[in-house]
């Protein structure tokens, strides 16, 4: 997976070739509060930032780890969330930390980041 050329952003269809996802996928992630950082050209059509592609990459491998998608979107919107302890206990609140620091350098963001763009 490569960076798009240039620095502008990028549409939808540039964004599925270089992660894979179907265009669908994609509009599904949107509407599903998983990418909150797609914004909207002129026309309506989806611009996606350099930060809204490393969102995107997140969500592939948040979704590879098994997390279900409520557990990502909680994830996505308040990445302090998968430290908070939860009724899975300590065991459960372990994985899900692992599992979301290990998606984050995964998807592009530096190690020991906090917080999302």
């Amino acid at each position: 997976m490569t960076e798009p050329r240039g620095t502008g952003p990028a549409g939808i269809r540039t964004v599925s070739e270089l992660t894979g996802l179907s265009l669908d996928t994609l509009r599904w992630y949107e509407r599903e509060g998983l990418l909150p950082l797609v914004e909207r050209g002129p026309g309506g059509r989806r611009r996606y930032s350099p930060a809204a592609i490393r969102f995107v990459r997140l969500v592939q491998v948040l979704r590879r780890t098994g997390i279900p998608v409520e557990e990502a979107r909680v994830q996505v919107r308040d990445p302090a969330a998968a430290r908070r302890p939860r009724a899975a206990g300590a065991e459960g609140v372990r994985g899900a930390k692992l599992s979301f620091s290990l998606a984050l350098v995964s998807a592009g963001f530096p190690a020991g980041t906090d917080r999302l763009p």
